[in-house]
Parts: structure tokens; sequence; C-alpha cells
């Protein structure tokens, strides 16, 4: 998988956690829904980082503005 095809989480300028659905689990087990959920967490000094769904797919996180 490329940079450009990587799925990427955005958040907000002051936002330090995040929960999201993994859209590449979701593609793989439609039936695990619940198994598809991401939380993680981006320091405020950080603009970007990277977090891993429960089935290892990785997620890019960025930050806003």
């Amino acid at each position: 998988m490329t940079l450009l095809e990587q799925p990427v989480v955005l958040l907000p300028s002051r936002a330090t956690t995040f929960t999201v659905l993994c859209a590449r689990c979701i593609d793989e087990h439609p039936d695990e829904f619940l198994r598809a959920t991401l939380t993680g967490t981006l320091r405020l000094d950080a603009a970007h980082g990277s977090a891993f769904c429960p089935h290892g797919h990785e997620v890019r996180v960025e930050r806003a503005g």
C-alpha cells in the first residue's frame, strides 16, 4: 500500500485521543464490525503519527491546522 492509499485520521488541533473504525477491516471483515475499532492518542506537540488496528492495519494520524 502506498502512502496515498493509506487510511488517514485527521484530528482537530487540540485533540489528543481518537476512536475510529478501520476502513480496511470493514472491507475485509464486514461481520466483525466491533473488532474494527481503533483507539489511539497523539501528543499535542506532535503533527503526525501512526496507529495500528486490532488486525494490524496501519492508519496515519495527522493534526489539522
